[in-house]
C-alpha cells in the first residue's frame, strides 16, 4: 500500500504546489516528532525528508544549485537532483546516437563507474566512457516517463532526462549489452531479467522526439563514432581480446618473442 501511494506521487498529473506540501508539513506533527537525520539532531526540513522517503533518492543530496524558493513540486525537485552543476559543453560534433555497449566495447571503448548522483555526469575522454551508477527497479518506468513528460512542459536549454534515456536506448540493444553495463557497475538491475532491463529503456523514448540542438549528449556521442571509427581501436581491442586476455597469453606471447630474438641473434652469429 505504501509502496503504490509513493508512486503514484512521482506521477505528473498527481503533483501538487509545492508550497502547499510545504504548508502542511509545517502544520503537522512531524515537526515536533524525534525524526531526526542530521548530525546536529536538529529536525529535517521538508525537503530534507524527500530524499529518505524514496529509494532512489536515498543516498542522494540536496544539491546546492537547487533554489529551494523557486521548486514548483515533488517531480520537479526530482528532477533537479539530476542536473548537473555545469553544463556539458557541446562542442562541433552534433549526434543523437551511437553505437551499442557491446559495439563499442569491441571498438576498444572502455567503461567506468563513476561516484556522482547527477545521471548526466557522463564523459567520454582517452578512450574510456564514464558513466554514473543506476539501480533498476520497479519504479524506474514510471519515474523516467514523468520526468521527461515534464520536461516537454519547460523552455530548457537541452533535455537532460529524455537525452539520457535516449543514450540508454543506444547503449542496450540486447540483454547481452545490459550484462555488460551490469559487469561494470553501470547498471544495478533489481527487476531480475536482462530482457526487461532493455525492453525498459527501448520504449522509453520510442515516442519521444529530441532535436539535435536539444539533445545533451550530442558531443559524448560524436566522440564515441568518431573513436569507433577509427580501425587501430579495434585492432588494438581485438589484440588484447584474442591473445592478451589472460596472463598465460602474455607470457607465452613474451616468450615467443623472445625465442624469436634470440633465434635471430643465434642466426646472425653463426654467419659471421
Amino acid at each position: 500500500m505504501w509502496g503504490a501511494i509513493m508512486l503514484d506521487l512521482l506521477l505528473l498529473e498527481n503533483q501538487i504546489p509545492f508550497f502547499v506540501l510545504q504548508r502542511l508539513f509545517d502544520l503537522s506533527a512531524i515537526r515536533d516528532s524525534k525524526i531526526k537525520i542530521k548530525k546536529d539532531n536538529a529536525c529535517p526540513s521538508f525537503l530534507e525528508l524527500i530524499p529518505v522517503s524514496f529509494d532512489f533518492l536515498k543516498n542522494n543530496k540536496i544539491p546546492e544549485t537547487i533554489n529551494r524558493s523557486q521548486v514548483k513540486h515533488l517531480l520537479d525537485f526530482i528532477q533537479s537532483c539530476h542536473l548537473p552543476s555545469s553544463v556539458l559543453s557541446q562542442g562541433e560534433r552534433r549526434c543523437n546516437v551511437t553505437r551499442s555497449a557491446t559495439e563499442l566495447h569491441e571498438a576498444g571503448v572502455k567503461f567506468r563507474v563513476v561516484k556522482s548522483k547527477c545521471l548526466l555526469d557522463i564523459s567520454f575522454r582517452n578512450g574510456v566512457l564514464k558513466m554514473p551508477s543506476l539501480e533498476i527497479q520497479d519504479t524506474t518506468e514510471t519515474l523516467f516517463r514523468n520526468l521527461i513528460a515534464w520536461e516537454q512542459f519547460q523552455d530548457l536549454p537541452y533535455r537532460g532526462i529524455a537525452s539520457y534515456a535516449s543514450l540508454m536506448d543506444s547503449l542496450i540493444n540486447t540483454p547481452n549489452d545490459v550484462g555488460l553495463l551490469i559487469g561494470y557497475g553501470i547498471i544495478e538491475n533489481r527487476l531480475g531479467d536482462n530482457e526487461d532491463v532493455s525492453h525498459l529503456f527501448n520504449n522509453l523514448v520510442k515516442e519521444v522526439a529530441i532535436s539535435s540542438g536539444k539533445f545533451y549528449f550530442s558531443s559524448v556521442c560524436g566522440d564515441l563514432n568518431a573513436y569507433c571509427k577509427m580501425r587501430r581501436h579495434r585492432w588494438m581491442a581485438s589484440l588484447r581480446r584474442d591473445y592478451f586476455n589472460t596472463p598465460w597469453a602474455i607470457i607465452s606471447f613474451s616468450a615467443a618473442v623472445v625465442l624469436i630474438i634470440l633465434t635471430f641473434i643465434q642466426t646472425v652469429c653463426s654467419l659471421n
